[in-house]
């Protein structure tokens, strides 16, 4: 039987022991817990030696490297520090093996035992073991116990991408027997392995020259642990993907140099403990396209400065961040920037929407789960999306989901028109106002119902039926119906609901009007075109006549008396 991961006695599997062991990657032989040995030597009052570790999961720890006020090792993280023994190391621990003989048993002794297929028509040999999977005349059989291999691997030649996640990977090993045969494969994916030099993986990589996806997640290098001589380039690479290596922007920015990584565009770092960027990133800043920081404690301070070395940054990915506020004293975004997503993160101020429209570039933005998205911004047909919409021309998709609509955009800009004056205090305020303004230009008609609301008191002044409702005729050319309608009922949804009942097909229904009228008035017509307000802002009484028509009525004053139009 093939050994375990954990039985195989490769080259690189033999114990060191010792002070040799400290920088050296370990996972535990029960579970995927991964660490990094830190201290070898004694830990008074006891008389053994004792290794320190370092785990990659802080929870796994049980100090800070400490024992009885002494400090043996450090951690990056508080509490991701624990002992062990020397004597139970090895039976614990294992120190990984080379990605050659992790490949070799992931792929090449896969394809030698891959399963076997035949027909009922050719002779099968006495003892085989198999699973007929038809009933047909021509049916293919599979020897039962056989690795599931998917057919697009049936040749090393065809793999495009290679993935050996989790199979405690520490070291490239021997790979003259693979060149050429992986000239295919464009992924490699590496996560959650115990590699320590970056070296290892150029080697790797050198064996795969059409490779421009390189995934290394969840190891931990260190640069002290170079191979000596020249660096292996990787002209090609195109995306690296170094999520929780604990590696900072410069660090990436230096091994990209190192490797001469000239393509690479795509870089991200999700969950490394960044707190700041370093602003000297050398050619790796003019050719990134995407920066992808997710859920680190970042903030706009400690972010800004390496911006201003991105310029040809289009996609930044700021999500799960402490950043609270983009200000322009301390930086700005880069110029060419069109996809930010903020979500998650601390932003809490509209001022972040002038500074955000101010771009001009965006064409999706993310800035939901935000505390902005919980403030009150001033009157209640104020939302953050109207906002948006309202101050980003050019902006294409929202929060995901669908493109923006003409329809969605006109109607958020005609909102944003009509309130724009109840806008909570900002700094910024003025850029709202003055957006607004231009907005108004646009649609002059929303300025000219507001001026004839004007002349109406307050909804909460207007007398109001003891029931709430009103009893109504509701017309379209000659056909009549009776409702009786709550005066909540707002005039959009009136005119949705006299659309169904006189089957008015919508795109009809959008050049006609709602007018109306009261037999206590003679003669009075007043438009109901303001379609977000409701039935009762404009006193509608029992016994009025709300006709769908497609001429306006001529403008008339409107004043109350007794509850009536006069």
């Amino acid at each position: 039987m093939a050994a375990t991961k954990t039985e195989a006695k490769s080259p690189d599997e033999v114990m060191p022991m010792g002070a040799e062991c400290v920088g050296r990657r370990v996972q535990s032989r029960k579970n995927d817990w991964r660490g990094t040995i830190r201290f070898f030597g004694k830990v008074p009052p006891t008389p053994h030696d004792w290794y320190g570790i370092e785990w990659d999961d802080p929870s796994r720890g049980k100090h800070s490297g400490c024992h009885e006020g002494v400090k043996y090792f450090d951690v990056a993280q508080d509490g991701a520090g624990s002992f062990v023994k020397a004597s139970k190391l090895a039976s614990k621990f294992v120190f990984g093996r080379s990605f050659a003989d992790a490949f070799a048993e992931r792929y090449e002794q896969a394809l030698d035992h891959a399963p076997v297929e035949r027909t009922i028509d050719e002779a099968v040999k006495p003892g085989d073991d198999m699973s007929i999977l038809s009933t047909t005349r021509a049916v293919a059989v599979e020897f039962v116990g056989a690795a599931k291999i998917s057919t697009r691997l049936s040749k090393l030649e065809a793999l495009d991408k290679v993935g050996l996640v989790r199979e405690q990977v520490a070291s490239a090993g021997v790979l003259g027997h693979l060149a050429g045969r992986l000239d295919a494969v464009r992924t490699l994916d590496l996560a959650c392995n115990l590699l320590t030099s970056f070296d290892d993986v150029a080697a790797i990589a050198a064996i795969l020259p059409a490779l421009v996806e390189l995934g290394v997640a969840d190891n931990r290098f260190d640069e002290s642990r170079a191979h000596a001589g020249d660096a292996i380039p990787l002209p090609g690479l195109e995306i690296l993907v170094v999520n929780r290596c604990r590696l900072g922007l410069a660090a990436v920015a230096q091994l990209a140099a190192r490797h001469q990584m000239a393509s690479l565009r795509e870089l991200h770092m999700v969950e490394s403990g960044l707190t700041t960027l370093d602003a000297d990133l050398g050619g790796l800043g003019a050719s990134l396209r995407l920066l992808d920081l997710s859920y680190n404690p970042l903030t706009w301070a400690g972010l800004a400065p390496a911006l201003r070395a991105l310029p040809h940054l289009s996609t930044l990915v700021l999500a799960h961040t402490d950043l609270d506020s983009l200000d322009p004293a301390l930086g700005v975004l880069p110029p060419m920037l069109t996809s930010l997503s903020l979500a998650w993160s601390k932003v809490a101020s509209p001022d972040v929407l002038i500074v955000l429209a101010g771009l001009g570039t965006l064409t999706h933005l993310r800035l939901h789960s935000t505390p902005l998205d919980a403030l009150p911004l001033g009157d209640a047909a104020l939302s953050v999306r109207v906002l948006v919409l309202a101050l980003m021309p050019g902006l294409e998709v929202f929060n995901g989901g669908s493109r923006i609509s003409n329809k969605e955009r006109s109607q958020a800009e005609r909102t944003f028109v009509k309130y724009a004056d109840s806008l909570v205090a900002c700094e910024l305020r003025s850029a709202f106002l003055a957006r607004a303004g231009e907005l108004a230009a646009k649609h002059p008609d929303v300025i000219e119902e507001a001026a004839k609301a004007a002349t109406l008191p307050p909804a909460s002044m207007l007398p109001t039926a003891g029931s709430g409702r009103a009893g109504l005729t509701l017309v379209y050319g000659e056909a009549t119906k009776s409702k009786r309608l709550k005066l909540s009922t707002q005039i959009a949804k009136l005119r949705t609901l006299i659309g169904r009942l006189f089957t008015v097909a919508v795109v009809d229904l959008e050049g006609l009007h709602l007018v109306y009228s009261h037999p206590s008035a003679p003669g009075v017509h007043y438009a109901l075109d303001d379609s977000l307000v409701d039935l009762g802002f404009y006193n509608v009484e029992d016994g009025g006549v709300i006709e769908l028509c497609e001429d306006a009525p001529i403008e008339q004053a409107y004043s109350i008396h007794s509850g009536a139009l006069a």
